[in-house]
């Protein structure tokens, strides 16, 4: 059984990695560090939290925009459709994670210690979004298969 499990974990790994999934996963990684440092500096400069969120959250999309398209997945050329469904999906999804978000600090009173944990809750809410669209919307096959 433990032998089953090593090699399923590994055909998974060898699946994550042939798929250049782990170019994704860097891209994510580090647009959340950015995002999380952006946005509780901007709260603890006092900026309203919808602001915060949204700003960071912008300036992050930009930077993953890049990312995602020139490193994880590695488009040449950006056409216009490509663009259009990208900046769709992200602006959908921050709706969501702003609106997801106010709620929640309503909920908690905006109490500073629930302001972290409801910000890792809506991030991971937001990336799971963000992961299918980007399978199933903007890059829904790359030279023939599946990207992810």
């Amino acid at each position: 059984m433990i032998k089953d499990m090593a090699i399923s974990l590994e055909t998974f790994l060898n699946k994550i990695l042939k798929k250049n999934s782990f170019r994704f996963i860097v891209v994510g990684v580090s647009s959340v560090a950015i995002d999380f440092t952006l946005y509780m500096w901007l709260v603890s400069i006092d900026v309203p939290t919808y602001l915060s969120r949204g700003a960071s959250y912008f300036i992050t999309l930009l930077y993953a925009y890049f990312l995602n398209t020139y490193y994880a997945f590695k488009i040449g050329e950006i056409t216009w459709r490509l663009f259009l469904r990208y900046w769709s999906l992200y602006g959908l999804v921050l709706t969501f994670n702003i609106l997801l978000n106010e709620a929640l600090l309503l909920l908690f009173n905006k109490e500073q210690s629930a302001i972290i944990v409801i910000y890792l809750f809506v991030t991971g809410v937001s990336a799971i979004m963000n992961f299918f669209g980007l399978k199933y919307y903007v890059f829904p096959k790359q030279n023939g298969e599946n990207f992810i």
